[in-house]
């Protein structure tokens, strides 16, 4: 196996003040290639590069992005041009956290997976689901539901959505369920850090790469 080789890929995401980012390449081999790109928050950034060792990955991650933050900082159509074969798309517990409405968080959603599925007509679509954090359980959006409910709508409802419109480019990892205890409904903080919203290296992103590594593409 070839040396790792990690380079900035910066003029993919413009960073803010109040937004830590982080976008690397990991690979294992030096030509031009297309990568597998990891796109969300700070579970994005903080994933761990051995994670994805054997394989062309560009992470972005930027610290604290809502949905909403990586349409607008995300240079869309320049990442378009690097021709993903894979995209790992993992947001929205930021969204839940800042109590923005659900509807936001889905018109967002679909306009970025519209953007790059129409662009690129063979790319390989992956939503990861919406993690469950400790502080999320104790949002109450109007109506009295809480963030975990609101996170299972839009796993739920953007699997059927994709599923529909791109049957054969759009599919789903659960991040949701495996970091539940039931009886009853809790975290299983065996997987967090102490923020119990930030997963550990030693159970959590092991957890995380047994759900993802077998979805890689080669």
């Amino acid at each position: 196996m070839k040396q790792i080789i990690i380079i900035a890929l910066l003029a993919l995401v413009a960073c803010s003040k109040d937004l830590s980012t982080e976008t690397k390449t990991v690979t294992s081999n030096a030509e031009v290639i297309r990568h597998i790109v990891p796109i969300g928050s700070s579970s994005t950034a903080k994933w761990p590069d051995s994670s994805f060792y054997g394989y062309p990955v560009t992470k972005i991650g930027i610290g604290g992005a809502s949905i909403g933050n990586l349409r607008a900082k995300i240079n869309w159509d320049s990442l378009i041009a690097t021709n993903p074969k894979q995209v790992l798309f993992w947001c929205g517990d930021n969204d839940i956290l800042y109590k923005r409405s659900y509807s936001l968080m889905v018109s967002d959603f679909k306009w970025i997976a519209n953007k790059l599925l129409q662009a690129i007509p063979d790319l390989n679509f992956q939503l990861l689901y919406i993690k469950p954090t400790g502080p999320n359980k104790d949002v109450i959006y109007t109506g009295g539901y809480n963030g975990w409910t609101i996170s299972e709508w839009f796993n739920r409802d953007m699997t059927v959505w994709g599923r529909a419109n791109y049957p054969n480019n759009f599919h789903v990892v659960d991040l949701y369920m495996p970091f539940l205890l039931w009886n009853p409904k809790r975290l299983n903080t065996l997987y967090y850090n102490s923020d119990l919203v930030h997963f550990n290296q030693r159970y959590g992103y092991v957890k995380i790469d047994s759900k993802v590594r077998p979805i890689l593409l080669k």
